[in-house]
């Protein structure tokens, strides 16, 4: 099941299918839906953190990946018998039961690697903690140990048949429990030593509850619940229906619910009973029960209805996950009866918080959890119980800022800054790319990667050079940044511009490129353009248009004799003397613009009798 979204997930072995139960009513009509199925599904799991369920088919070697509003089948070995889930690595673990080996499947991408195991492994648990997997081997009398990180495998003897597999990730111990040895053997993760414990007849499965380290083992064959205590392996046994197979704990209300075949029931177990004490905590909520921060806050508010007299709360303490640890005390925010506390990193997946209050009616020290020092009695409240999610943080976002215009004169080049700034948290790394550019202009980012640190910017430039058959005219280009499948985009307005320099240097192009092909007349032209630049810094702009008029013709008059009418460069062909004629004029209409007609001098100066100089 998925507490989350509080729906249940059913195999239904002989018709192929799923179906989806909604647990708020546990109605079957009108609650339930049917997602087909491989042949025979014998096994479900659930990652609550990515709301993907994963179906064992044994009779088509399939894997059915549900995700609520598809689903897709991933291919799996031979007979798959079980399937478990580490939610913190996001990859699922499928036991093959005859090509002795595990799936391992990617869960962001459905992709799929084959680790060997021993002889029929018919049973996966997960410790997402140590990313430890701990395959049961049917005919090999022994369990596979994969590394998550890795993928390598180890091998630790267990009994005869084992056919259950569970594991404490509180305690790091595994309990495997052996069919035809009537055991279970106990391994600890963090050396695989084992130690075996007696069980009923045909252990069939078992459950571990991490809050109070209890482990509860289904035995077929002798009709009841072998009870291991986790802290010191003494065991106990509880009658229960016939041929009980599967189990399942409740961490929230400790209970155990065991699947009896034969006589066609589950019995229900209760760890404690416990009685109502009127010294309540209630625990603040989280939207939609999940959080993508790892160390979320929690409100804590407790309420005492003693009577006749209810003793001020006087403090909260909270646990993480189980009981067996260290209480914390929750801070007090000067309010009766209210607390906080803020939790330490989590990992992603499940989590319970629990939480009671104190009046002041405790005893002290009768509670060793907290090492040689000892604890106040844990239990004058009631213990509540809030389950939530923790789900990986949202990558983020990016964006790009504005782009200063770029003005670049004739033949030249010049560059703008790029910025790409992090939102809610971004630091990937960003790939720029620029585009638009028409014939002739060259367009380029350095770096042509950016990654911006979290809350942060980072910068490129963005650089425009043209080429000598560019003439004036203004574009846009388009710069797009992309990482991953976030893609962002903004625009950049380029204007070319003319002047005596941008000519001048149009026409030390043309001659190195054999367009113009004596240099003789390339110093004249560029003699002219002095002059006219002179001119205009003078204040001249009538003077300065009349020697621009006298290279035009003298441009003419070179047309198809010493300045060529067809050229290439960079693999575009072009008309050089068309072009320079193309530059000149474009240069004596901006400074005729500078100027306002007169009806009888033709143009207008100012006071100083200057025109507006243009700048070189």
């Amino acid at each position: 099941m998925n507490p989350v979204t509080n729906k249940i997930y059913v195999g239904n072995n002989g018709s192929a299918s799923v179906t989806v139960i909604d647990g708020t009513t546990n109605a079957t009509t009108n609650a339930t839906t049917t997602v087909a199925a491989g042949i025979f599904p014998v096994r479900v799991a659930v990652n609550p953190v990515t709301n993907k369920i994963y179906v064992a088919n044994n009779g088509n070697a399939s894997v059915t990946v549900i995700d609520g509003a598809t689903n897709t089948t991933v291919a799996a070995g031979s007979n798959p018998f079980s399937v478990a889930v580490n939610p913190v690595t996001n990859k699922i673990y499928v036991g093959n039961e005859t090509s002795d080996d595990v799936t391992v499947i990617d869960g962001a991408t459905n992709a799929t690697t084959t680790v060997a195991a021993g002889g029929n492994p018919v049973s996966v648990a997960v410790n997402p903690v140590t990313n430890k997997i701990y395959v049961g081997n049917e005919t090999s009398d022994d369990v596979t140990v994969i590394d998550g990180a890795t993928n390598a495998t180890t091998t630790v003897a267990a009994g005869t048949s084992p056919n259950g597999v569970d594991l404490n990730p509180v305690t790091n111990k595994i309990y495997v429990a052996n069919l035809f040895s009537n055991s279970v053997t106990v391994i600890d993760g963090a050396t695989n030593a084992t130690t075996t414990l007696a069980a009923g007849t045909f252990p069939q499965s078992v459950a571990v509850n991490p809050v109070t380290n209890k482990i509860y083992v289904a035995n077929g064959g002798s009709n009841n619940v072998t009870v291991i205590d986790g802290a010191t392996n003494a065991t106990t046994t509880v009658a229960v229906g016939t041929l009980p197979l599967s189990l399942a704990v409740n961490p929230v209300t400790n209970k155990v619910y065991v699947a009896n075949d034969s006589s066609a029931d589950v019995t229900v177990l209760t760890e404690q009973q416990v009685q109502p004490i009127p010294l309540t905590t209630a625990i603040s909520t989280l939207s939609n029960n999940q959080t993508a921060n790892p160390t979320p806050a929690f409100s804590f508010t407790a309420n005492s209805t003693f009577s006749p007299t209810a003793p001020p709360v006087d403090a909260v303490y909270f646990q993480l996950d189980t009981w067996q640890g260290v209480w914390t005390p929750a801070k007090s925010t000067g309010t009766a009866g209210s607390f906080t506390a803020t939790l330490p990193p989590l990992s992603l997946g499940l989590h319970i918080l629990y939480a009671y209050a104190t009046d002041g009616q405790d005893a002290s020290s009768i509670q060793t959890g907290g090492g040689s020092f000892g604890q106040s009695s844990p239990a004058t409240g009631n213990i509540a119980a809030y389950l939530f999610l923790v789900v990986p943080r949202s990558p983020g976002d990016f964006s790009l800022s504005s782009i200063s215009p770029i003005t670049v004169s004739l033949g030249g080049s010049a560059s703008s800054t790029v910025t790409v700034n992090s939102i809610s948290g971004f630091s990937s790394a960003v790939a720029l790319s620029v585009s638009g550019a028409p014939s002739g202009v060259s367009a380029s980012l350095s770096p042509s990667s950016v990654t911006p640190p979290s809350g942060g910017s980072a910068s490129s430039t963005l650089t425009v050079s043209l080429a000598p058959f560019v003439t004036p005219s203004e574009f846009k280009l388009t710069v797009a940044g992309t990482s991953g499948s976030l893609a962002h985009s903004t625009t950049a307005t380029v204007a070319v511009r003319v002047n005596t320099s941008g000519i001048t240097n149009v026409i030390g192009d043309l001659l190195r490129a054999g367009c113009i092909d004596n240099s003789g007349l390339a110093t004249a032209l560029t003699s002219k353009l002095s002059d006219a630049h002179a001119a205009i810094q003078a204040g001249n702009i009538q003077t300065a248009i009349n020697i621009l008029a006298a290279l035009k013709n003298q441009i003419q008059a070179q047309a198809g004799k010493h300045i060529a009418t067809s050229c290439k460069i960079a693999g575009v062909t072009f008309n050089p003397a068309t072009v320079l004629l193309t530059d000149v004029q474009n240069l004596i209409d901006s400074l005729k613009g500078s100027t306002a007609a007169n009806p009888i001098t033709g143009f207008v100066v100012n006071s100083s009798g200057l025109g507006n100089p243009e700048q070189p």
